[in-house]
């Protein structure tokens, strides 16, 4: 957030109050607590960001749509989605239903989507989006791709 900031104006958006709190206490006041698919956005956005396991976090693929359609009406026209994935190479994705741990306490039950690449640029091209894939990290045990998709 402080880079994007210093670029223009930018809104942080997390479901963990935690999160939110964390960067207030570092200076960070615009960022709100909220669920994207319920949080009432006032205006469009020419970039939207999604820092970390955002795919992952959608859980589902029919949650994936959602999210897709949901960030095609959040975006101006031309306006891009910028996403890390990470990239499962034998099937079109899986689910897992992953347990978080900190200092000892476990948190709530999440379910993660993992999903192919390939497979992820062709449903975002059914949602409305021009997809490109911008590079990786090259690692061959836990390949990241930076994907794009452009508001058509």
């Amino acid at each position: 957030m402080p880079y994007l900031i210093d670029k223009g104006s930018a809104v942080g958006i997390d479901i963990s109050d935690r999160i939110v709190q964390f960067a207030r206490e570092r200076g960070i006041v615009n960022c709100f607590v909220g669920d994207v698919f319920r949080y009432k956005f006032n205006t469009t956005y020419d970039t939207i960001t999604l820092v970390g396991n955002d795919i992952a976090l959608s859980g589902t693929i029919y949650n994936l749509r959602k999210l897709l359609k949901r960030l095609y009406a959040l975006l101006n026209q031309g306006g891009q989605v910028l996403a890390i994935i990470r990239h499962i190479r034998t099937l079109k994705y899986w689910h897992v239903v992953y347990i978080p741990e900190y200092e000892g306490q476990l948190g709530p039950p999440l379910k993660c989507l993992f999903i192919n690449t390939n497979y992820f640029v062709k449903l975002s091209q059914k949602h409305g989006f021009s997809p490109e894939i911008i590079g990786n990290n090259k690692q061959k045990e836990y390949l990241l791709y930076l994907i794009r998709l452009v508001k058509n």
